[in-house]
């Protein structure tokens, strides 16, 4: 047994790892790696809501403390949710836009420039589609959206 982990390690050491080396210093995962590491405090909020929203106990529980835990949940349950929702829903843009900072940083560009272009092809790609067509809210000419990306985006 001691001779196939020996050979395993041998082959993660002398194969596996220069790889591995190369490709984490590679720029594109390195910005990919720095993108998802800033989106970190979303992740703990957004986590710990989740923790409070459905604490570690079952629902017949005879304990005071628990029995009173899960009530205030249950009255209390879209305003304890709120953060978790709207943490985890922005985490893909905040992320989509630190990955092209990051990028265009390492590249010696312009990372807000960067970091808006990724934000804007995010929601154009992300947008929500009614009968193939993106949703209203997206194109509409008096829509906020539309008139804040200077028109760039048409029918």
């Amino acid at each position: 047994m001691s001779s196939i982990s020996e050979s395993l390690f041998g082959v993660i050491e002398n194969r596996i790892s220069p790889l591995a080396g190369r490709l984490s210093s590679q720029r594109h995962v390195i910005a990919i790696r720095d993108g998802f590491i800033a989106s970190m405090p979303f992740l703990i909020v957004g986590s710990f809501m989740l923790l409070f929203a459905h604490p570690p106990f079952s629902a017949d529980s005879s304990w005071a403390f628990a029995q009173w835990w899960l009530g205030m949940v249950r009255a209390h349950e879209a305003q304890i949710m709120m953060p978790y929702n709207m943490t985890m829903g922005i985490m893909a843009l905040y992320i989509a836009s630190a990955i092209a900072y990051n990028l265009a940083n390492s590249y010696k560009m312009n990372g807000f420039m960067a970091a808006s272009l990724a934000l804007m092809a995010f929601l154009v790609v992300a947008a929500p589609q009614s009968n193939g067509h993106p949703a209203g809210w997206l194109t509409r000419r008096r829509g906020h959206f539309h008139r804040d990306s200077g028109g760039a985006v048409r029918h």
